[in-house]
C-alpha cells in the first residue's frame, strides 16, 4: 500500500477508532469489524500501530497507561572513573490494558539483552515479554514493546540496567569539585533534577504527579559518604574498599525531588523538638570554620515554625542541607536532602554581613517551605509550578520574619518582590501566572518573576483579604486533604472558600477573585479622584501598561483586564493604622467611598502598606498634598513602605504618560529627608530606571547624577563608613547609601573607596575594609582605577578562599572602564578553570549592567551565543542574562540589534525574555522622547545640579 493510500485510509479509520480504548499497537478484532471489505487487514494493523506509536512519541506527556508505585534503585558511583552503573526495578500498576510501557530516559546507555531488560508479574505472576525497546530523544522517551497486553490493575516489575557518565553539566547526576586545605582537588557526585533531570540519572516516569516510593542503594569508594532523601538503614564495607549504603524507603514523592550526593563532606547537626535530625553538610574546612552554624540554627527554628503554622509535622526522620561547590541554583527542595549553592547556606560569622545573612535566611526558609508546598503536596503538571514557587516565595518571608524580626521581612517584600514583579507584568509580552505548557522547552520559561514574584504577591494579597485565621485554616485543610498527592490551583481555592463559609463568610468566592489575578496577565492602576467639597472619593481601575500606546497589542482576556481589587484608603486625619477597606469587583466601573472626617487639605493615601498588587494614581491636588507632607517634618506619618512606593508609582505613571514627570520629580525631592532602607530601596529602583536609559555621555545623565548625589548626601553623611555593629536595617541602609553615593560620583565617597583599596594593594590585607561596604569599595576603586587595580583584583579572585569574597570581586572586576580589560574578563568567564561555570552567567550580567559594558556585553553575547545557549539554556538562567544585559537598551540601534539577532533564531527558554527585551527597549525609546528634555529642564529650574 503506497503512502497516499495510507493517508486516505487513516482519514477513514481514525474517527472510528477515536473511542476505542486499550492497546495502541494491536486491536485486531476492532480492525476486522470496521475493515471487513479490505483484504489486507494485517497491513492496516501495522500501519495504524505505526501511526499511533508516532502520536504517542510526539506527545510531551506520558500516556499514563501504567503508573509507578515503587522504585528500587541501585547506583554504583565511581569518583575516579566518573562513571555510574545502575539498576532500577520499577513496580508499576496497569491503568489501561496495553502492549507497551513508555517512560523517560535521557543521555543514559541502556544495557540490552534478555537478562538486562525484563518485565515480570509481581509475586511471580505471569506477564508479557519485552520484545523490543527504543530511545527517542525528542521527548526523552524509552519505549518498551510487549508481546501481549498488560492486565488492567495488574502489578508488574520493570527491570532495567543502565550506564551513565558523571559530566560537569550541573544537571541530572553530575560531578562537582573543590580544592581542599591541602591544595588537593576533591570530587563529589551530586544531583539537580528539577525539571527533567531525574531521567538523566535513571529511567523513570519523570512527571511531578507520578509519585512513588523510593528504595535507594548507593555503592561508592570508602573515602566518601553517601546521602539521599532518607537516612541510611544499613551499610556494608566490601573487601575491595567499596561501601554499600542502603537507605530507608521514602514516602511517595515526585522524581524531581529525589536526590543523592557522594562526597567527603563533614557536617554539624542537631535534633529538633519534634525529633527531626537536621544536618548542615559542606566541604570539611567550611564546617570546621563554623560556617554551617547559622543555617543550622535558622533551619531548626524555621522547621518548627512551619510545623506549627501549617499543622502538619515534617514527615521524614531527617533533613540534610548540603552546600555544593558547583550548583546551578540558589537551592533545590529535594525532600530530606536540600541542596544549595555555597553562598546560600554558609555564613562566616567572623566577617558579618547583613546582606549575606539575608540571602541565607531567604533561601533556607524558601526551601524548607517547599517541604510542604512541592514535596508534601505537588502540582499535577508544570503549568502549576507557581503553586510551589509563588506560595513559598511568600511564606518564606512569614517564617523568616518570625525567626529574624530585625530584618523586617514583610517590609522588604515590597522592594524585593512587588517592584520587580510589577515591572515585568506591565509589559504586553507578560503572561498569566498560570500558563499552560505544551513542549518541554516551555517549562523552563515558567521559572521567572511572574511565577515567583507575582505568585507571591497575589498570595500575600489573598492573605490580607481573607485574614490570618482563614489563611492558615485554608492552607492547613489543603495540606491535610491532599497529603502525598498532586493538585491544581482550583483545589486550593476550594479549601479557602470552604474555610470562609465555615466562619460564616459567604460573600466571597476565592476562585472567582483569584482567577482574575492568576488567569490573566497584568494588574490595574487604581485612580483616586476626590470631591473636596463632599469628602467623597471616586475609585476606578484600568489595566496598567509601561507603554500605554500598545494597548491594541494586548492579548484577549475573558476577564477584560478587570480584577477583584482589595482597595484600602486612609487620610491624614484618620491615620494609617485602620484604613478604609473594600473589595472592588470587576463588574463595578466606579466605587464611591465616603471618607468621613477628611478635610479638603488632608491628603489621601491608597494601598496602605502596598498590600494590593496595583499602582495608585491621584488627582493633581492630592498629589500636591502628599508631596507637601513628605517635604515636611511630619513625613513619617506616611508608612515607610508607602513613602518609597509613592516615588515608584509616580515615576512609573509618568513613564506611562499618566502623570506629568515633573510631579514625580517634585515628589522625589523628599528623599533628602529619608533614612529608611526600605523606602530608599523602593525609590532607588525607580530612580535607577532613569539612570539606566540615559546615555552616559549626555549632559542630562551628568545632571541626573548630580541630583542623585544631592539626594543621597545627607543619608551618606549620617551613616558614614563605620564598621560598628548596628541593627540589620541600619546596616543595609549604610551599604545602600555608600554604594549610591560612590556610583554617582560623590567625591568623598570615591576618595575613601580608592584609599581603602590602595591600602589593600600595599599591605595585601583587606581586613580594614568593612565587610558590608566591600561591594562599593571594590567597584569604585576599579572603576576609577586602571590596569594595576584590575589585575590585583583578578589575582585576589584567583586566591580567594571564600565564595563570599569571590562574589564581591566578581562584581568589582566588571566595574572597569577599559574595554580591553572587560573583554579579557568575558573571555576568562568561558574558561571553567578560571571561573566556575555557574559564575560565568554573573560576569556577563555584571558587565552588561554597567554603563561602560553595555555594548560590549551584548556584542560578546551575540558572538558567543552558542556557548551561552549550550551552557545556560535551562531553568531561567539564559533568560536572566538577556534581561540584565538589555536593561539599558534605549536607542534605535539597540532595538535594531535585538530585532536582527532574534529573527529566525531558536531562542529556547529565553524566547519570552527576548520578547520582553524588545518591548522594554521600545518603551525606553519612547520614555526618552517624551521625558528626557523635561527631566533636564526640571533639573535646571530647580537648581539641583552642581
Amino acid at each position: 500500500m503506497d503512502t497516499t493510500a495510507e493517508i486516505l485510509l487513516l482519514l477513514c479509520l481514525l474517527p472510528l477508532l477515536r473511542n476505542v480504548e486499550g492497546d495502541l499497537f494491536k486491536r485486531r478484532q476492532t480492525l476486522a469489524d470496521i475493515s471487513h471489505s479490505i483484504d489486507d487487514v494485517e497491513e492496516v494493523e501495522q500501519m495504524l500501530a505505526r501511526t499511533r506509536e508516532m502520536q504517542i512519541l510526539q506527545s510531551t506527556r506520558l500516556p499514563n497507561n501504567v503508573v509507578p508505585l515503587h522504585y528500587n534503585l541501585r547506583l554504583e558511583v565511581d569518583l575516579q572513573k566518573f562513571t555510574v552503573l545502575g539498576h532500577v526495578t520499577i513496580t508499576v500498576r496497569c491503568v489501561a490494558p496495553s502492549s507497551y510501557i513508555l517512560l523517560h530516559a535521557d543521555k543514559l546507555e541502556i544495557v540490552g539483552g534478555d537478562s538486562r531488560l525484563r518485565l515480570q508479574g509481581q509475586d511471580g505472576g505471569s506477564s508479557p515479554t519485552i520484545t523490543s525497546w527504543s530511545l527517542h530523544s525528542k521527548n526523552n522517551f524509552l519505549l518498551l514493546k510487549l508481546d501481549d497486553d498488560l492486565t488492567k490493575d495488574g502489578v508488574y516489575d520493570v527491570k532495567i540496567h543502565f550506564k551513565n557518565v558523571l559530566s560537569d553539566h550541573q544537571f541530572g547526576l553530575y560531578r562537582s569539585s573543590y580544592i581542599n586545605e591541602n591544595n588537593r582537588k576533591r570530587y563529589l557526585a551530586t544531583t539537580q533534577f528539577e525539571v527533567t533531570g531525574a531521567r538523566q540519572a535513571f529511567p523513570c516516569f519523570d512527571e511531578p504527579a507520578l509519585k512513588a516510593k523510593f528504595k535507594i542503594t548507593i555503592l561508592h569508594q570508602a573515602e566518601y559518604r553517601a546521602m539521599s532523601n532518607m537516612p541510611v538503614e544499613r551499610s556494608f564495607k566490601r573487601e575491595d574498599g567499596w561501601v554499600t549504603d542502603h537507605f530507608m524507603t521514602s514516602p511517595k514523592m515526585s522524581t524531581y525531588v529525589v536526590a543523592f550526593v557522594v562526597s567527603d563532606f563533614t557536617s554539624v547537626g542537631l535534633k529538633t523538638r519534634s525529633g527531626v535530625e537536621i544536618n548542615v553538610l559542606a566541604r570539611p574546612s567550611a564546617i570546621a570554620e563554623g560556617k554551617g552554624a547559622y543555617a543550622l540554627d535558622f533551619s531548626d527554628k524555621i522547621l518548627t515554625y512551619f510545623e506549627g503554622y501549617f499543622g502538619v509535622p515534617y514527615p521524614l526522620p531527617k533533613l540534610d542541607l548540603a552546600a555544593i561547590p558547583d550548583f546551578p541554583a540558589a537551592g533545590q527542595e529535594n525532600w530530606g536532602l536540600i541542596l544549595f549553592e555555597e553562598l546560600a547556606l554558609l555564613y562566616d560569622a567572623k566577617a558579618p554581613s547583613a546582606k549575606a545573612k539575608l540571602k541565607i535566611s531567604h533561601v533556607v526558609s524558601h526551601e524548607l517551605g517547599h517541604m510542604w508546598f512541592g514535596d508534601w503536596v505537588t502540582m499535577k503538571w508544570w503549568d502549576g509550578i507557581w503553586l510551589n514557587e509563588g506560595i513559598t516565595s511568600y511564606i518564606e518571608r512569614l517564617g523568616a520574619d518570625v525567626v529574624e524580626p530585625d530584618m523586617k521581612m514583610i517590609d522588604l517584600f515590597t522592594c524585593e518582590v512587588y517592584e520587580k514583579a510589577m515591572a515585568k507584568d506591565s509589559l504586553v509580552s507578560s503572561r498569566p501566572v498560570y500558563q499552560p505548557v505544551h513542549r518541554l522547552s516551555e517549562i523552563d520559561e515558567l521559572f521567572d518573576d511572574i511565577t515567583y514574584l507575582k505568585g507571591a504577591s497575589v498570595i500575600r494579597m489573598l492573605h490580607h483579604s481573607v485574614g490570618e485565621k482563614i489563611f492558615r485554616k485554608g492552607f492547613q485543610n489543603y495540606l491535610q486533604k491532599y497529603a502525598y498527592g498532586s493538585t491544581v490551583q482550583d483545589q486550593l481555592w476550594e479549601e479557602f472558600t470552604k474555610a470562609l463559609v465555615e466562619e460564616g463568610q459567604t460573600d466571597l468566592n476565592v476562585k472567582s477573585m483569584m482567577d482574575t489575578w492568576v488567569l490573566q496577565m497584568g494588574y490595574p492602576v487604581m485612580t483616586v479622584t476626590r470631591d473636596y467639597s463632599s469628602g467623597k472619593v471616586e475609585v476606578t481601575q484600568q489595566h496598567f501598561l509601561k507603554d500605554a500606546s500598545v494597548t491594541t497589542k494586548v492579548p484577549g482576556s475573558k476577564f477584560g483586564y478587570r480584577w477583584y481589587v482589595p482597595v484600602s484608603l486612609t487620610t491624614k486625619s484618620t491615620g494609617t493604622e485602620i484604613p478604609n477597606n473594600l473589595l472592588m469587583r470587576p463588574t463595578t466601573d466606579t466605587e464611591i467611598i465616603d471618607l468621613k472626617g477628611a478635610g479638603a487639605e488632608d491628603w489621601i493615601l491608597g494601598n496602605v502598606d502596598r498590600v494590593g498588587f496595583y499602582r495608585v494614581n491621584y488627582d493633581s491636588k492630592n498629589w500636591r498634598l502628599l508631596i507637601n507632607h513628605l517635604k515636611s517634618d511630619q513625613f513619617q506619618d506616611i508608612p515607610v513602605v508607602n513613602r518609597g512606593a509613592l516615588v515608584d508609582d509616580a515615576l512609573s505613571l509618568a513613564g506611562a504618560s499618566m502623570l506629568d514627570i515633573t510631579v514625580a520629580l517634585d515628589l522625589s525631592q523628599y528623599l533628602v529627608r529619608e533614612r529608611s532602607y526600605v523606602a530608599w530601596a523602593l525609590a532607588k529602583e525607580a530612580m535607577d530606571y532613569i539612570s539606566s536609559v540615559l546615555d552616559r555621555g549626555t549632559d542630562t545623565y551628568k545632571k541626573w547624577q548630580d541630583y542623585m548625589v544631592h539626594l543621597i548626601t545627607p543619608f551618606y553623611s549620617d551613616v558614614g563608613w563605620t564598621d560598628e555593629e548596628v541593627a540589620f536595617q541600619e546596616e543595609m541602609g549604610q551599604a545602600l547609601a555608600v554604594k549610591l553615593a560612590c556610583l554617582n560620583g560623590l567625591s568623598d565617597c570615591v576618595a575613601r573607596a580608592k584609599s581603602l583599596f590602595a591600602r589593600w594593594m600595599d599591605t595585601q590585607d583587606n581586613s580594614h575594609i568593612p565587610e558590608r561596604l566591600k561591594t562599593a569599595v571594590y567597584c569604585t576603586a576599579i572603576s576609577h582605577g586602571g590596569k594595576s587595580e584590575w589585575e590585583f583584583a583578578w589575582q585576589r579572585y584567583q586566591k580567594a578562599t571564600t565564595v563570599v569574597e569571590q562574589s564581591y570581586l566578581l562584581n568589582g572586576l566588571a566595574c572597569a572602564q577599559d574595554t580591553d580589560m572587560l573583554k579579557t574578563y568575558l573571555e576568562h568567564s568561558k574558561d571553567s578553570k578560571l571561573i566556575r561555570k555557574q559564575y560565568a552567567k554573573h560576569v556577563i550580567k555584571y558587565i552588561g549592567m554597567k554603563k561602560a559594558g553595555k555594548s560590549l556585553a551584548w556584542e560578546f553575547f551575540v558572538d558567543n551565543w552558542d556557548f551561552y545557549f549550550k551552557t545556560f539554556n535551562d531553568i531561567s538562567t539564559i533568560a536572566k542574562i538577556v534581561d540584565k544585559i538589555t536593561k539599558q537598551f534605549s536607542t534605535d540601534k539597540d532595538l535594531e540589534n535585538l530585532l536582527s539577532f532574534t529573527k529566525d533564531r531558536e531562542l529556547g527558554s529565553a524566547t519570552r525574555a527576548f520578547q520582553q527585551a524588545i518591548e522594554s527597549t521600545q518603551a525606553n525609546i519612547k520614555w526618552r522622547q517624551n521625558n528626557q528634555d523635561k527631566v533636564e529642564k526640571w533639573l535646571e529650574e530647580n537648581g539641583l545640579t552642581d
